[in-house]
Formats: C-alpha cells, sequence, structure tokens
C-alpha cells in the first residue's frame, strides 16, 4: 500500500495491490527448494554438481562418506583431481576429456551413472570402484 498526501491535504491518493499470489508463489518456491535439497541430502547415492569451470558447487552427504571427504574438502576440489579418476564399465582408467563435467560441458546433454575411483584406497579390483549417479 502506497499513498500521496496533496499539498492542502485535503486529497490523499492511495494504491493497494494484491501480492498474495506472489507471496504464494514464493512460499511452493520455497518449499519446493526445501523437498529438493532434503532428496538430494537423503539420497543413497552420491551427488557432486559441478560448474562450468570444473569447479564443484554442491555434494551431498553420501558424496562425502564414498570419497572420505568433507563436504568443505570437496567443494575445494575439481574434477581434474590426482584424488580420483573416473573409469569405464571394464575399468579401464577413463580419459579426462570424457570425465562426465566435461562430456556434458562438450555435448550439452546430460549422462546418468559413472563410475570412480578414489587412488588412496588399496582395495581389490571389485572393492575399489563405487557407483555414482552424476547430477548436473
Amino acid at each position: 500500500m502506497t499513498g500521496i498526501l496533496a499539498e492542502n491535504k485535503e486529497h490523499v491518493l492511495i494504491t493497494i495491490v494484491d501480492i498474495t499470489h506472489l507471496k504464494e508463489t514464493e512460499f511452493a518456491l520455497i518449499e519446493s527448494e526445501k523437498r529438493y535439497r532434503d532428496l538430494l541430502n537423503n539420497l543413497d547415492v552420491g551427488i557432486i554438481l559441478h560448474n562450468k569451470d570444473t569447479s564443484i558447487l554442491y555434494s551431498n552427504p553420501k558424496a562425502s562418506e564414498l570419497i572420505g571427504l568433507s563436504k568443505e574438502q570437496i567443494k575445494e576440489k575439481q574434477s581434474l583431481n590426482p584424488i580420483w579418476q573416473f573409469v569405464q564399465d571394464d575399468y579401464q582408467l577413463l580419459a579426462v576429456e570424457n570425465y562426465p563435467v566435461n562430456q556434458i560441458i562438450r555435448t550439452k546433454k546430460a549422462l546418468t551413472i559413472y563410475y570412480w575411483y578414489k587412488k588412496t584406497r588399496h582395495y581389490s579390483c571389485s572393492m575399489a570402484f563405487s557407483q555414482w549417479l552424476s547430477c548436473f
């Protein structure tokens, strides 16, 4: 609501705007974002979201558990980091240009499942690889 008082103070112009729809939309967006965050934070799959420059924008708790790094430590990394490498279905190392984030930047298409290997672990092959869902 806004108002303007005339110089002679005998007339007033008042404008009222109904913002109910705006507030309902704003509330729905906040609720939707909360549901989305809750979903990502509670998935039993590691999620890491990369920026165009391959910096990490977001990671969920399962990603921290699988990689063994805190959310803050993961955020400091980039997709090209010696601590992890991506592998193909046959466990051959994936070329850097074929890393998920690089493929998405190049093709502008979403990817679904990728495998990664954390170099610091020394397990047998079957235990060293974990399945990831890459959401971009």
